[in-house]
């Protein structure tokens, strides 16, 4: 009996060590983030809270806000969050896309490749080329089986329209980010 009681106690002050979020950004004022750190992350200056609206006109979403970064040239860093220096964090799911340039008037979603890097305490980097196809809506890209024990993670715009034509005014987009923070026992 005893044995039980203290590997439930250890189970339950793990779970309690792990903070798990899932953050949108339609409750965070337009512009750059006021909040940084946010739940946790401190997002680099690239990042910005943008209306769906104005730059991803044409994707459906129940969402009104997102969290965006650009217009950038592809292969430029697009922006980075991290964690505290004594913490680590795992990413779950995040939804991202990319837009265009505008036209008439408006900024519309396009195909875009996006390299996503985790970098470890160990210094140990992990890649991941997500593609960006179906732009009507974000695609949520599952993480969780590589993206683990992180201090960072970071974004680059590799490729952009629909045969990888467009090559400068390229802004990512990222909403509905799903991750904890601490270690998993």
């Amino acid at each position: 009996m005893k044995l039980s009681f203290i590997s439930l106690v250890s189970s339950l002050t793990a779970v309690l060590a792990v903070k798990d979020y899932t953050t949108n950004f339609d409750y965070l004022d337009l512009g750059p983030l006021k909040q940084n750190p946010l739940r946790d992350l401190e997002y680099g200056d690239e990042f910005q809270v943008g209306a769906y609206s104005v730059q991803a006109s044409n994707a459906k979403t129940n969402g009104k806000r997102l969290l965006f970064s650009g217009p950038t040239p592809v292969y430029k860093p697009f922006g980075s969050m991290k964690v505290a220096v004594d913490d680590v964090f795992t990413v779950k799911t995040i939804k991202l896309g990319c837009s265009g340039p505008k036209q008439n008037g408006k900024k519309e979603t396009i195909p875009c490749d996006v390299e996503v890097t985790g970098m470890r305490p160990s210094l140990n980097e992990v890649y991941k080329k997500v593609s960006y196809t179906k732009t009507g809506e974000l695609t949520e890209v599952d993480l969780e089986d590589d993206f683990w024990d992180l201090r960072s993670l970071s974004f680059r715009v590799i490729a952009a329209g629909q045969n990888g034509d467009v090559k400068d005014d390229v802004t990512l987009l990222l909403d509905n980010f799903n991750y904890f923070v601490g270690k998993e026992e």
